[in-house]
């Protein structure tokens, strides 16, 4: 027997037992039951004469009842203590609205007959929500009032004139796309095992860049994924998921102004080369010779690739013409040229490399031949020092932004070391961050930052100060 002819025997067999399941009496069923065999259900009252007569029976019953006399005509009714009363009203009281069981208990009566039933317990407050006036979409309204609210952040606040302001965020493949499995490919093959793909929205990003035409590309270490999102076709897309540039942790991202995007990947202690197609052009990396390759930076003008190598203390620099080894900068140390831990890289647009020496609390600046310009930052918890620097970044203008992941903000600095403002605070909204990791500055003074534990990129726009 074919597929087709099963389908359709098995289609049939469902319209059947369909017919078969709406002609059955099946309240009867649920009757019986409900009805032990040697009991019937009791025939409904016919009228208010007999309800009025069974009332009347249940009173005589009651005042008649051992340890209580009837009152006299005229007399008033004994008062009983308000303990007892409450007790005895407790098993009738109404659960709250926004307890499940109370929809469940008395599906005929509508909030109002719950509410007056019996009166609440002392100490009990009834939360009645707003009524809805419209039938609109409220969830998309309070999205949309958030969405406004947040694009009218700014620092320093006013009535100080912004210089940096917050535009957008980025998470995933949701940001341009809402599309779902349909409803028949989820009744027929259950829904999709999550654990059997890779994740669509981001995990935990750390490296972000910005290529010359605008597309965001992010390192995910957990999802072990790089996004690629094009704002402009509202699109994402995803590199190095096969072949044999093939990545398993990617961590550091850099992009050169031919297209080539530049992947450190922490697990196979490689950098790879793509081409803007996307294919593999050269890997980077003998064996051996990275041990734990982190953050990446290219310097278009002298054709230099940059890779911190955390583990070994020190920063590699390459071609990226070939991938051919250049110089190695830096050791293991606490004076001017060495580092402790460096992590995240940036060049300008004079060809000046940065370093955020990590477990040093600073930041270092070189020269194109890996001489050392200057060194600035010291530990410590107030703002303008340092902890956990980890993305670096300079704009159009020189100034120097370090995001650091105990802070949970970003600073920034003039070319001196000098504090200019700091931005952000701990938290999950807009302008807040949970461990800031890569931070970017494109061609248009765009900050972007990897903000960890949110699971996303947030966009900022640093604003250019009115000339006199």
């Amino acid at each position: 027997m074919n597929a087709g002819r099963k389908w359709m025997l098995f289609l049939v067999a469902g319209a059947l037992l369909a017919i078969a399941a709406r002609s059955f009496d099946w309240t009867r069923i649920i009757e019986l039951r409900r009805t032990p065999a040697s009991e019937t259900p009791p025939p409904p009252p016919q009228d208010a004469k007999a309800r009025r007569g069974r009332a009347g029976k249940s009173a005589q019953r009651a005042t008649s009842s051992p340890g209580r006399a009837a009152p006299e005509p005229g007399a008033a009714a004994p008062q009983e203590s308000p303990q007892r009363d409450q007790a005895a009203a407790a098993p009738e009281t109404p659960a709250r609205r926004d307890d499940p069981a109370a929809s469940n208990s008395r599906p005929d009566a509508g909030p109002e007959s719950r509410e007056a039933e019996a009166p609440l317990p002392p100490g009990v407050a009834l939360i009645r929500p707003e009524p809805r006036r419209d039938n609109s979409q409220p969830g998309k309204q309070a999205k949309g009032k958030s969405a406004a609210a947040a694009a009218s952040l700014v620092w320093p606040l006013p009535p100080e004139a912004p210089r940096i302001r917050y535009l957008t965020s980025y998470h995933g493949i949701g940001d341009f796309s809402t599309k779902k499995p349909g409803r028949w490919k989820t009744l027929l093959f259950g829904k999709e095992d999550p654990t059997a793909r890779k994740s669509d929205t981001m995990v935990k990003p750390y490296g972000v860049a910005v290529s010359p035409n605008g597309r965001v590309y992010v390192t995910d270490t957990a999802a072990r994924r790089v996004f690629v999102l094009d704002p402009d076709a509202k699109t994402v897309t995803f590199l190095g998921e096969k072949g044999p540039g093939k990545l398993t942790k990617p961590i550091g991202v850099a992009i050169d102004d031919e297209g080539k995007v530049f992947v450190a990947d922490g697990s196979l202690n490689r950098v790879f080369a793509y081409g803007p197609d996307a294919n593999l052009v050269f890997g980077i990396g003998h064996e051996g010779e990275l041990k734990n390759p982190s953050g990446v930076a290219v310097d278009p003008v002298n054709k230099r690739l940059y890779v911190a190598d955390s583990a070994k203390h020190h920063v590699i620099a390459y071609s990226t013409v070939d991938g051919a080894r250049v110089r190695v900068i830096g050791e293991r140390g606490g004076h001017p040229g060495q580092f402790n831990f460096p992590t995240n890289l940036f060049v300008d647009r004079h060809g000046r490399l940065y370093v955020a020496d990590t477990l040093n609390f600073r930041v270092q600046i070189f020269d194109a031949d890996g001489k050392v310009i200057k060194t600035f930052g010291t530990q410590g918890d107030a703002p303008g020092t340092l902890n956990r620097p980890k993305g670096v970044g300079v704009d159009s203008e020189g100034h120097v932004y370090i995001a650091d992941s105990s802070f949970n903000n970003f600073q920034i600095f003039d070319t001196d070391g000098r504090l200019l403002l700091f931005v952000g605070s701990g938290g999950s909204g807009p302008g807040e961050f949970w461990l800031p990791a890569g931070l970017n500055v494109d061609a248009r003074d765009r900050i972007y930052v990897a903000d960890q534990g949110n699971a996303r990129v947030q966009v900022f726009q640093y604003v250019r100060s009115s000339s006199p």
